[in-house]
């Protein structure tokens, strides 16, 4: 039985084959409209009453209660989550990207699928979120979101006292503000 019967993937990859495959001055591309236009659905799609898209910590109890659900059911009986695991990468996206000065979304392709990344203003790769959400969906990972902009963070190549002064912004000051 396929994990997720919606899509056709040749190849199952991590997050790391994403960063292997996308060597320095590897294409990217923006998103193009109907790209920003998913992404701004998926947004809309976790919205509601008392919901703050720009807190991790709020962002991983929501994550916790939807993944907790879905693996208590029975295999038959689970729902598709991909919807709720792109929504997810993408809000958690956005945050990562508000923190990185120059930051932003791009596509990049590995083994013919396309990938939603996080690119630094050079255009080094320093997230998939989406590909990471996944990831962590599937071994129950329940706490890593409120570290995950701590481990992105660390992957830059940029001195410590930038990095550190970029991460002590916190987390709710800005509304999310997609790239049109």
């Amino acid at each position: 039985m396929k994990k997720f019967p919606r899509g056709r993937r040749d190849q199952e990859l991590d997050y790391q084959s994403v960063l292997a495959s996308a060597r320095p001055g590897f294409p990217l591309t923006d998103p193009d409209l109907s790209r920003l236009m998913w992404m701004a659905e998926l947004r809309e799609f976790l919205l509601g009453p008392g919901v703050d898209l720009t807190d991790l910590n709020f962002l991983e109890s929501l994550y916790i209660e939807y993944c907790t659900n879905w693996h208590a059911q029975p295999t038959i009986g689970r729902w598709n989550p991909q919807t709720v695991m792109n929504a997810l990468g993408v809000v958690v996206g956005d945050c990562i990207r508000r923190q990185i000065p120059g930051a932003q979304w791009q596509l990049t392709v590995a083994h013919g699928v396309s990938y939603l990344v996080v690119t630094a203003a050079d255009g080094l790769i320093v997230a998939a979120p989406l590909t990471e959400m996944v990831e962590h969906w599937l071994a129950r990972d329940l706490i890593w979101i409120s570290s995950y902009p701590d481990t992105v963070l660390s992957r830059l190549p940029q001195p410590k006292d930038l990095i550190q002064r970029v991460s002590r912004r916190p987390w709710n000051d800005a509304a999310i503000q997609p790239q049109i």
